[in-house]
């Protein structure tokens, strides 16, 4: 595996409020994640939040807006406020998009965001990383700036504005 991307952000919110709602959420990703046009739980995975081990399917756009590319997605590791990582098979890379959060105080968040693919053949390296970085980096800054923003506005629903709105 091989590091292709990698930032990181100070979000002014609670560690356990932004892993909520990168993770326990991550059917909303289409909100904030540029270029994504749905993520819905795969049959069987429909559950409420985010685990190890739980499947997704991605509906993404395409550079030039050609298509539109549906890819499973999988969770391989859940660190509970602190970290999950995902992959999707696609193009021959399977990128792993390590979502990490770090606590700076009560009410502020390092997040640290990357992503790793392996390396699978001499083509791969040569054709589809350089496309596949180029394609993902505009969006992806842009994504998590946005993100940022929504969470640091307090423009998202919170686990304890979600908990005390239902009682």
């Amino acid at each position: 595996m091989r590091k292709i991307y990698g930032h990181k952000l100070i979000i002014h919110r609670p560690v356990n409020e932004v892993f909520y709602y990168l993770g326990h959420t991550f059917e909303n990703a289409s909100v904030w994640m540029d270029g994504c046009r749905r993520v819905v739980a795969q049959p069987g995975y429909e559950g409420y939040g985010l685990w190890l081990g739980k499947r997704y399917f991605r509906t993404m756009a395409m550079p030039f807006r050609l298509f539109n590319l549906k890819k499973p997605e999988e969770c391989l590791v859940f660190e509970p406020n602190k970290r999950f990582v995902m992959t999707t098979d696609i193009l021959n890379l399977q990128p792993h998009w390590n979502y990490e959060m770090r606590a700076i105080d009560e009410n502020k968040t390092e997040f640290h965001y990357s992503v790793t693919i392996g390396n699978k053949g001499i083509i791969s390296r040569l054709f589809v990383q350089p496309f596949f970085l180029w394609t993902i980096k505009g969006r992806l800054e842009k994504s998590h700036s946005y993100m940022k923003s929504l969470l640091d506005d307090g423009l998202v629903l919170s686990k304890s504005d979600e908990s005390a709105s239902a009682t």
